[in-house]
């Protein structure tokens, strides 16, 4: 017998092209290869390329292949990644110039129709927002705030001018009884005097109003309140930089100390269409509230604009509240089917002040909203209470953040969210104690109804606890459907299928649109819940029953549907 290293000689021409076949089969299929030889077998004298080219073979044979097509799906996230440039300058795809990217379309045509603020204090915000704009990004899908927001639908969009004509019928269903005689209207983000209803005299020292007449004593802490520009983790910077460069008049809502407004107050915004049918319009409201040491006040805050048009609506707010001071923010987003809505709204809590928000999100194809709460002084609470609407093919987008500075605070809140059709609704909260605040209680709830199982839903409730003493911080999140358990329990007990969807739906949300003290807005908004329910499938899923009387177990849907 010969040795091993005799026999070495003779083994190599036929061991070097066994391993080169085997080389050659790997890079020419490269699903065939093994694991191991994948990460352990090299050939430097040989490429892909040299050896078989996937590219050439697809053009010579007209079969598009699977690295073909990778090709082809790189290149399309090349060419959007070039559409969510933000910067202004010429692009470069392979020595070409590339054409304008949608979303600076988008931009370019919404500074186009930038008009004159209504008073010369403005000019100087609208100044310092510019030069902001120019370093912030615009939103784009590579950022994790808007990776579920539709930005396709914001920015395929072009954006012309207001022609200014308001639908009277349209305007006046958001008016409610509660608020007769305070009820301030502001078209385009401008106030118009003639279709707001201000017989009532309001308290001493209250102003409720914009720009024009506001008086000298209480006119810079507005445009200081006005010139911020919230930089929260959710991307509101840019919305409300925009904002800022565009807003022609601010809507004031100021309420001195030692005051208490007992009757809530009204402000209304509308956003008129464009003359030409092709073009959206846009508007750019700003609202500034400022309530004072130890004042109690309410208001709603009511948002719409023209029927069956297309727009976009982008406010921003300011709330300041001083020590010992009580607002109650009632907010209500009734836009247009085809209309977008992008808002930010930005609160400042001082020492044993009350923040109460009750929101109801209903219209718009897209709708978002970013709020953000910081707690600064000691002993402060806070209340969000939202319910939102995505009928079908809508998406209704909540962004909130809760930051806790100062000690023994307390905040509570709780989305629902109803998802009808093909909508989407997305809710990302975080409430945040940082290291330097202690002994404060946080609690955060999510609850979604599915009434399609076409509907997407996206929940996120996040905890961020810095200290070691803490009250308590508890958050959660569900997301059901129209269970037949509770289908069937109703049903066999005399209520027919219809109703028990709409009891059942309506139960739902029923928790956070009562909280509204407006009976006409209750009533309409019950209406709309109603008739998403009548278009709601139910998901036939039961437990396990026991065989009974010789019945075999059913667990499928198909089997218990047929007992309805």
């Amino acid at each position: 017998t010969k040795s091993r290293s005799a026999m070495a000689p003779l083994l190599w021409p036929r061991g070097a092209f066994l391993l080169v076949l085997m080389g050659y089969r790997a890079l020419a299929f490269p699903g065939s290869r093994p694991q191991a030889l994948r990460s352990r077998c090299r050939i430097p004298t040989f490429s892909r390329a040299r050896v078989w080219s996937p590219f050439r073979a697809a053009r010579r044979s007209g079969v598009k292949a699977n690295a073909w097509r990778a090709t082809k799906e790189s290149m399309n996230r090349y060419k959007q990644r070039i559409e969510n440039e933000a910067e202004g300058v010429v692009l470069h795809v392979r020595g070409r110039e590339a054409k304008p990217t949608a979303s600076l379309n988008w931009r370019d045509s919404v500074l186009k129709t930038r008009q004159d603020p209504v008073c010369e204090s403005l000019e100087a915000l609208r100044s310092e927002a510019e030069t902001h704009l120019e370093r912030v990004v615009m939103p784009h899908k590579k950022q994790e705030p808007f990776r579920h927001l539709s930005l396709r639908r914001i920015y395929r969009t072009k954006i012309g001018p207001n022609n200014g004509d308001v639908d009277r019928t349209v305007l006046q269903t958001g008016f409610q009884v509660e608020t007769a005689n305070r009820q301030f209207v502001f078209v385009d983000g401008v106030l118009s005097e003639k279709l707001s209803r201000t017989s009532d005299e309001l308290p001493e020292g209250v102003y409720v109003g914009g720009m024009e007449n506001i008086p000298d004593e209480i006119k810079d802490q507005v445009l200081k309140e006005a010139s911020k520009v919230p930089a929260d983790m959710y991307g509101s910077e840019y919305w409300a930089a925009l904002n800022k460069y565009m807003m022609r008049d601010i809507a004031v809502i100021y309420v001195p100390e030692d005051t208490v407004v007992k009757d809530p107050i009204q402000i209304s915004f509308y956003t008129t269409p464009s003359d030409d049918p092709t073009l959206a319009s846009a508007s750019f409201p700003r609202l500034v509230i400022i309530s004072g040491k130890n004042s109690d006040a309410q208001a709603l805050v009511y948002h719409t604009g023209a029927h069956n048009a297309i727009y976009h609506s982008s406010p921003s707010t300011t709330v300041n509240l001083a020590e010992g001071s009580t607002f109650n923010m009632y907010y209500h987003q009734e836009q247009s089917e085809e209309a977008i809505h992008t808002e930010v709204i930005n609160a400042t809590l001082a020492d044993k002040s009350t923040f109460i928000w009750t929101g109801l999100a209903e219209g718009g194809t897209v709708g978002r909203l970013n709020m953000d709460v910081d707690v600064i002084g000691d002993d402060a609470n806070v209340e969000l209470w939202g319910a939102s609407l995505a009928p079908k093919g809508a998406e209704q987008d909540l962004h909130t953040a809760v930051l806790h500075y100062g000690n023994s605070g307390h905040s509570v809140q709780e989305q629902r969210t109803i998802v009808g059709k093909k909508g989407h609704g997305v809710f990302r909260g975080q409430m945040k104690i940082l290291s330097e605040s202690f002994y404060t209680e946080v609690d955060q709830q999510s609850k979604a109804l599915l009434l399609s199982p076409d509907g997407e839903v996206d929940a996120m409730p996040t905890l961020v606890v810095s200290p070691d003493k803490v009250e308590g911080a508890a958050h959660g999140s569900t997301v059901s459907d129209l269970g037949g358990e509770e289908m069937f329990y109703m049903m066999c007990r005399g209520v027919s299928e219809s109703d028990a969807k709409a009891m059942l739906t309506k139960g739902f949300i029923r928790h956070i649109v009562g909280r509204f003290p407006f009976s006409f807005l209750r009533a309409r908004n019950i209406e709309k819940i109603l008739r998403m329910a009548e278009r709601a499938s139910v998901q036939w899923r039961f437990t396990e029953i026991d065989k009974t009387e010789g019945l075999d177990t059913m667990e499928r849907d198909e089997e218990m549907a047929q007992f309805m």
